[in-house]
């Protein structure tokens, strides 16, 4: 697949919605305009991009759960777009692919959305995080006398509404069958990896040297920043260094292999770059630990970390 950076959902929706099964089990290859980058890093980098923007709630798909923004839920009013079907069915493809290849999207789905999925019953309870006021309303009306609420007084209409979607799996279903034994949290686990913070210290004794030394004082100047960035920006370091946008629930050892940091023989003017399909992140030798926290604060930046120049 060829992808345009400003065209990611069109293009992408082109080849999946229209994919048959037996080519959506083929390898996947993804490259991107103009970029010379191809191979299991940019796969990673494209599957996270495009789940990203497909639960963007403005695109009216789905809307996030008022108490946890990582959750989501099906947006009602997503009927305003006449293909709100098809980008559902493609949604569902892609979480598909996402779980087929073991790539952790980080999207987290509301358990009203995972129970419809499953074909499991929905409780009052269960919609408390995805519409905490009706909830709370419905929770209200319960505890009242009834012959209060049969009365009329206070003048209660109720409505049920019927929303069509669609999300499939590769196979061309929703794929019920394999949800009704699992859990939310198995879901969210083989999804959307890990909710916690990133463990330093496990991230460094998951990582191995070359052309440094643990000792060396690039190294520990390196660490020291990533110790006092902020969890997201720990997050955009991890991207760009890996193209992994959530840890596995089992943290650096899920990743199957270790990280590297290369010395690279560019100059200190140069930005530190990665090659993602390798874990390997090129550190140039900078010269005080001053260069080293502005040349890394660069690159976490979220324009900078969501593109990579090597794969």
């Amino acid at each position: 697949m060829l992808i345009d950076r400003g065209r990611l959902l069109p293009d992408s929706f082109g080849y999946i919605a229209h994919a048959t099964p037996q080519e959506l089990r083929a390898v996947l290859s993804v490259a991107f305009k103009h970029e010379q980058a191809t191979g299991p890093g940019v796969l990673r980098e494209w599957f996270c991009l495009v789940c990203q923007a497909l639960f963007n709630p403005r695109l009216v798909l789905f809307s996030a759960c008022p108490q946890d923004r990582r959750r989501f839920f099906i947006n009602p009013t997503s009927v305003v777009d006449p293909l709100h079907l098809e980008y559902f069915e493609f949604a569902g493809r892609m979480i598909a692919l996402a779980l087929r290849h073991k790539i952790y999207a980080g999207v987290f789905f509301d358990r009203t959305l995972f129970l419809q999925l499953a074909g499991r019953p929905i409780t009052l309870d269960d919609i408390a995080d995805a519409d905490p006021s009706l909830h709370a309303s419905c929770k209200k009306i319960l505890e009242m006398d009834p012959s209060l609420v049969d009365s009329n007084i206070l003048e209660l209409t109720f409505v049920r509404e019927d929303e069509d979607f669609v999300l499939c799996s590769i196979n061309g279903n929703p794929g019920q069958s394999s949800l009704r034994v699992w859990m939310l949290e198995d879901f969210d686990r083989m999804l959307g990896g890990s909710k916690g913070t990133i463990d330093v210290n496990e991230w460094r004794a998951q990582t191995d040297y070359r052309g440094y030394k643990e000792k060396c004082r690039q190294i520990k100047w390196f660490w020291k920043p990533v110790e006092d960035m902020t969890v997201e920006q720990q997050g955009r370091l991890l991207f760009f260094w890996t193209s992994v946008k959530c840890l596995p629930s089992d943290g650096f050892s899920g990743l199957g292999c270790r990280l590297f940091i290369y010395r690279a023989s560019s100059s200190r003017d140069h930005l530190p770059a990665s090659q993602t399909c390798f874990y390997h992140l090129n550190l140039p030798a900078y010269t005080s630990l001053s260069m080293m926290q502005r040349r890394l604060h660069m690159i976490v930046q979220e324009h900078v970390s969501s593109g990579f120049g090597a794969s």
